[in-house]
C-alpha cells in the first residue's frame, strides 16, 4: 500500500520517482506491550505464573472434552494428605452412611479402592448410582449410591 504524503503525480509517471514518504503522517510507537480494552475483551489472571514456568502433574486427561487437568509439584503431597485422611476416617468408621443426597454437595467417594473428595453432578435412582466429578482430579465417574 502507499501511505500517506504519496501525490498523483509521483505515482502516475516512472517508477524511479515513487516517494514512499510518509510527510505529515502521525507515527506511533509500537515498543511498549499492546492493551487491550478491558470492557470487550477482560483478561483474567491465568492460574500459573506467565513469567515463570511451573512444574506440574498431569492429574487426568478427559477423553469426552479434551480438559487436562493438572496439580502443581508443590500442591501434590496435599492430595496425599486430604486421601490419607479420608482413608483413616473410613477405616475408624467415621464416614457417615448417605441416607439422603443433594445435586452440587460435596461428599467422599469411593474410586478404584480409595476414598476422594467428589461432588455429585447428576443422579439416577432407578440405578442407585450418582455420577460425581472428582474435585481434586477433574475426572468424573458413575458410582454405586454405596460407594458415597
Amino acid at each position: 500500500g502507499v501511505r500517506s504524503g504519496t501525490t498523483i503525480s509521483q505515482l502516475t509517471g516512472n517508477a524511479e520517482f515513487l516517494s514512499l514518504e510518509a510527510n505529515n503522517f502521525p507515527q506511533k510507537n509500537f515498543i511498549g506491550t499492546p492493551t487491550q480494552n478491558a470492557e470487550v475483551d477482560p483478561i483474567l489472571d491465568p492460574p500459573v505464573s506467565k513469567r515463570w514456568f511451573s512444574e506440574v502433574i498431569i492429574i487426568s486427561i478427559s477423553e469426552h472434552d479434551y480438559k487436562i487437568y493438572v496439580c502443581p509439584v508443590e500442591k501434590c503431597q496435599f492430595l496425599g494428605t486430604i486421601e490419607g485422611k479420608l482413608e483413616k476416617l473410613h477405616n475408624r468408621n467415621d464416614l457417615k452412611q448417605i441416607s439422603t443426597i443433594a445435586i452440587g454437595e460435596k461428599y467422599a467417594a469411593l474410586f478404584k479402592g480409595n476414598w476422594h473428595r467428589a461432588e455429585i453432578v447428576s443422579a439416577n435412582m432407578r440405578t442407585k448410582s450418582v455420577r460425581v466429578s472428582f474435585c481434586d482430579y477433574g475426572n468424573e465417574g458413575d458410582i454405586p449410591l454405596s460407594d458415597l
